[in-house]
């Protein structure tokens, strides 16, 4: 299971190292809650 943490100041988001793996991206990729939702299939976000 990964996690992940949203800097409500910034819109930065910290993810865990599982869920760097779980996705297939590298870490140390920037990310934000854009990054987060392009990884959420269309048929998922109902």
């Amino acid at each position: 299971m990964g996690s992940w943490e949203n800097n409500l100041l910034t819109g930065d988001l910290t993810w865990s190292d599982k869920l760097y793996e779980i996705f297939g991206l590298s870490k140390g990729n920037p990310l934000n809650v854009d990054s987060l939702t392009e990884q959420i299939l269309p048929e998922d976000g109902d």
